[in-house]
């Protein structure tokens, strides 16, 4: 399916009322998807489409992305990607976001269309990181 601004819409308004807290603003969703639609095309996906050996990543904007001091443009998010393929060799097949919200349900709308990598269909976290340790390795020392 090709991801357009009607589906970015509907979307948003999903991720904002179904969302499970967090996931920050609408209006920053609807700014980042509006930047990854300029650039590129977009393709979503259905996971069951994706060949088993295809690498997948999880694009997440964690922290406070809201923050009116924030440092982290749009180049950033796509450095990121570029700098996972650069560093493994591996080559990435495909994008989910991490969580449902106002603004992480276009997690990674950037770095597919500039990279041409397709947005998968698939759930993820759905909230976000749900224990407090989730992203954190000192706890199995």
């Amino acid at each position: 399916m090709k991801l357009n601004r009607e589906i970015l819409k509907y979307a948003l308004m999903g991720g904002t009322i179904l969302g499970g807290g967090g996931g920050g603003s609408r209006e920053l969703g609807k700014e980042a998807a509006g930047i990854a639609l300029e650039y590129g095309e977009l393709n979503l996906v259905d996971i069951h489409e994706v060949a088993d050996d295809t690498l997948i990543v999880t694009a997440s904007a964690v922290g406070a992305p809201a923050a009116v001091e924030k440092y982290v443009k749009p180049r950033d998010y796509v450095r990121t990607i570029e700098i996972l393929q650069e560093n493994t060799g591996l080559k990435i097949g495909g994008i989910i976001t991490n969580e449902n919200g106002g603004a992480a349900t276009v997690n990674g709308w950037i770095q597919a269309a500039i990279l041409g990598i397709p947005i998968i269909d698939a759930p993820c976290n759905g909230r976000a990181h749900p224990t407090g340790t989730m992203g954190r390795n000192d706890f199995l020392e």
